[in-house]
């Protein structure tokens, strides 16, 4: 009810629990409108296909930066950042890390913003090469 131009998307859950487990509900709501409705991630919300787009170049960008043969096999594999990003981003990896370290991305992203989800994304496949 909150913004009806938008109304409840998938992936928003994942938040509102995270907040949940740390805030009670009106600071947790109050948190979670300010976090969705606000630019690093709102696109992927209100499904704005070119800034999303853009987020996504970036992302490519960046991991080919840091991690120039795992970001050339995934391509060779037809496996586009689209493919992954999008739900970490959309969901501020709270579907992809556990508990503990999602609180500490939530923190770096309240203090420095969608930077700490590049860097969070780049730092997941790290870990795997």
């Amino acid at each position: 009810m909150h913004r009806p131009d938008i109304g409840y998307v998938q992936g928003m859950s994942y938040i509102a629990a995270i907040l949940l487990v740390y805030m009670d509900e009106h600071p947790a709501f109050v948190t979670f409108c300010n976090m969705v409705t606000k630019f690093p991630i709102m696109p992927f919300y209100s499904f704005n296909d070119p800034h999303v787009r853009k987020i996504l170049q970036l992302f490519k960008q960046v991991f080919q930066h840091n991690l120039p043969e795992l970001c050339e096999h995934l391509e060779t594999e037809n496996i586009m950042p689209k493919q992954y990003v999008y739900e970490w981003f959309m969901t501020l990896f709270t579907r992809a890390l556990k508990v503990e370290l999602v609180s500490r991305v939530l923190d770096l992203y309240f203090l420095d913003g969608i930077f700490v989800l590049y860097q969070t994304a780049i730092g997941k496949f790290e870990c795997i090469t």
